[in-house]
């Protein structure tokens, strides 16, 4: 029964934190918002560009929605490899226009292919199911007298159905995009600072798409965030217009949890690189780093909500879930009443939707966890070299499983993906690292930026590890000797090769000395002096500490050396799973201020 309160208290107060965090973040975004500003659009210079894909449902409308506002050879059709009569439909509807068909490549290939038949210094990037309100203006004076390098534009969901379950999801989708439109992009507005131009519509410099184009990835559906956050890392600045798209939304459970799981959240997961490249940038407005880190802050916890909720029903506490649940829709009563204010009434069932939609943001938070699982099918199983290793390595780790359960946790498996910022050369890698250990021997695998794979054992009072680094072609060796005292347990140790997480060539001998205080069996503190007879000499002093408590554990440090480079790190976990921090100045001794930030999951057999 005390473990049982312990648990509920702890999960109770996790859980108030990040309330506290959520409403702190709705009344600042709801109470300072920007105020709109009206631009002229000189629409002849504008050339639209719109990706289709068996689009024959809707292409009709949207072009008869363009050619009110600007001129047919100004529209160019991308057919991309469409299987029904989109094509047919643009090419009998207006011969002027401009009518490309390709083999499938993707909304984003289409969009690039496109791109090289654009003359005009701007252009408008469309999806195919999209009605502009007649009085639709494309507000190029902004791009024009540079005031801004990218525009946003109103975005307001419809849904063809009039059943009552069509009406309650195009409404909980409205309140949704009102949300994104009216409070956190007029919060942004106000610094230049939107950090997502949705892919329904928007408007770029064409020479700046061009060449940003060339660093966009092609793999993930949800590609209008990360076009924006390009645009954000070249010193771009992206606005909000009240301009109105009115674009085809889900109309149904199925629909929307696919657009969101396969299509939009993947996209979010890999840009988080993105995120702390842009964070950690000079001269970044506060909005846009505020924005930017409630985002990995939500993506981060979301574990922890749901883990929080299972535990609060386990245990039974109604009450407090009622509590929380009546919070929250406090919250979005509050938000529905300052959009209110602004646009007047936009909702039907306004109070049906409101008491709701705690319950629609609880299931997008599943959507959003969900979709990390098809983020890494994306990511490393798009190829067929990519499927056969991880098939193998599906089969190995089943039967290493299956060994483990047999010998009773003699196995342990860790898996930690990480997104690692290069600060001051304004580079981004995304990090994997995989342990596997047996007994008293184990190997790991790290991916970027080291791409190192390490051997290493316990043998009574000695460890001994190796480890080769196939981008620098390095290989290093390391011995330790440590001794039990007690609770204290000094430590010495020699090596040879290239430094672990180096990204320098160089093999130099290191040695070091130090010593463990161990308070428990588990917890320990441990002070370290390390010396290299090598590259710049460098001595460094570190400190770390472990501490666990039931099912709660974590690790931090921080080092130094003697040239005054600093960092630190932490690891924060319960039972299984972690998240991970680092920051080091001038990183291997060179110009590389590295910042990361990552999830890990960390298992016993």
């Amino acid at each position: 029964m005390e473990t049982e309160t312990l648990n509920l208290i702890a999960f109770g107060f996790a859980f108030a934190v990040i309330w506290f965090v959520d409403g702190i973040k709705v009344i600042i975004e709801s109470c300072c918002g920007a105020k709109n500003i009206k631009y002229y659009g000189d629409h002849d210079q504008v050339t639209v560009i719109v990706a289709a894909y068996n689009e024959e449902r809707v292409i009709l409308k949207t072009i008869e929605s363009l050619l009110r506002i600007v001129p047919a050879e100004n529209i160019i059709i991308v057919d991309d490899g469409s299987k029904d009569r989109t094509s047919e439909i643009v090419r009998n509807h207006n011969s002027k226009i401009v009518l490309l068909t390709i083999a499938n490549r993707g909304k984003v290939g289409a969009i690039h292919y496109a791109l090289s038949q654009v003359k005009t210094p701007y252009v408008l990037l469309m999806d195919a199911d999209i009605i502009l309100e007649p009085d639709f203006v494309i507000p190029t004076e902004a791009l024009e007298k540079k005031l801004a390098t990218a525009v946003s534009f109103n975005i307001i969901p419809t849904v063809a159905g009039k059943s009552f379950f069509n009406r309650l999801w195009r409404n909980f989708q409205a309140h949704e995009y009102a949300k994104s439109m009216q409070i956190g992009r007029r919060f942004s507005n106000h610094t230049k600072s939107v950090h997502c131009v949705s892919g329904a519509a928007g408007l770029f410099c064409t020479d700046r798409l061009k060449e940003l184009a060339k660093k966009h990835t092609m793999i993930f559906t949800g590609e209008d965030l990360e076009r924006t956050l390009l645009e954000l890392t070249a010193d771009g600045e992206v606005i909000f217009s009240e301009s109105t798209v009115y674009t085809d939304a889900p109309q149904d459970f199925k629909q929307l949890t696919k657009q969101r799981v396969i299509g939009w959240w993947p996209g979010l997961w890999r840009n988080v690189g993105m995120f702390l490249k842009i964070i950690f940038q000079k001269n970044r407005p506060f909005r846009l780093r505020y924005e930017l880190i409630y985002e990995i802050f939500a993506l981060a916890t979301n574990p922890l909500k749901i883990i929080s909720l299972c535990s609060m029903i386990f245990f039974n506490q109604w009450l407090l879930i009622i509590f929380i649940f009546g919070t929250y829709t406090w919250l979005e009563a509050f938000i529905s009443y300052k959009i209110g204010k602004l646009n007047g009434n936009y909702l039907e069932m306004e109070i049906l939707i409101l008491l709701l939609f705690t319950l629609y943001s609880l299931y997008q938070m599943f959507c959003v966890t969900f979709a990390f699982f098809v983020f890494v099918y994306k990511k490393f199983l798009t190829n067929d070299w990519n499927k056969a290793v991880a098939t193998c390595a599906l089969f190995l780790s089943v039967s290493f499983a299956t060994q483990a359960q047999e010998k009773k946790k003699d196995w342990s498996v860790d898996y930690q993906h990480s997104y690692i910022s290069d600060i001051e050369k304004n580079r981004t890698f995304q990090n994997d690292q995989v342990y596997l250990g047996y007994k008293n021997i184990y190997t790991m695998v790290t991916t970027a930026p080291y791409n190192a794979v390490s051997i290493g054992g316990y043998f009574h009072s000695f460890i001994a590890t190796a480890r080769y680094q196939w981008k620098s072609e390095g290989l290093s060796a390391k011995v330790r000797y440590e001794h039990w005292f007690g609770s204290f347990v000094p430590h010495i140790f020699v090596g040879y090769g290239v430094p672990e997480l180096s990204i320098n060539k160089s093999s130099f001998p290191t040695s070091g000395i130090g010593l463990n205080y161990y308070f428990d069996d588990k917890s320990n503190i441990d002070i370290e002096v390390s010396k290299e007879f090598g590259r710049e000499y460098g001595l460094t002093y570190a400190a770390k500490a472990k501490i666990i408590k039931k099912s709660f554990w974590s690790t931090f440090g921080a080092s130094i050396n003697n040239f005054g480079h600093a960092g630190t790190f932490a690891l924060v976990g319960y039972k299984f799973i972690y998240i991970n921090a680092d920051y080091y100045q001038h990183f291997d001794f060179n110009n590389f201020n590295r910042a990361s930030v990552g999830l890990g999951l960390k298992l016993e057999f």
